[in-house]
């Protein structure tokens, strides 16, 4: 018997470098795991004197982003996520040495 579907809500963190760039990867880690529609990415920093982009990335394949990376959220409304993908958040433009966050909410589900 498969688990019941659950809430999904992870944050992730990283430290803006000297350019304020930064970046994030997550994704589902279980075998048989998925993040499954609506998913929505909120992205925050800790300062925003310099105001930050982020850019949301599927592997390669551009998926969204946000002109304002230091308090800003983007919805995933038709992406499903399998053990083994991996969504990236690229922060640019930033204050160095600023905490990034990125914290996504959906829901996992077993398939």
């Amino acid at each position: 018997m498969k688990p019941a579907p659950a809430p999904l809500s992870e944050t992730y963190t990283t430290t803006l470098d000297s350019s304020g760039n930064g970046s994030v990867t997550f994704g589902p880690t279980r075998q048989r795991q998925k993040w499954i529609p609506p998913l929505t990415i909120a992205v925050s920093t800790s300062t925003s004197v310099k105001m930050p982009t982020a850019q949301l990335f599927l592997g390669n394949q551009p998926q969204g982003g946000t002109y304002t990376g230091a308090q800003d959220a983007d919805d995933l409304p038709a992406l499903t996520l399998y053990a083994g993908q991996q969504l990236k958040v690229v922060w640019s433009g930033g204050d160095a040495g600023a905490i990034a966050s990125a914290t996504i909410t959906g829901t996992v589900d077993w398939w």
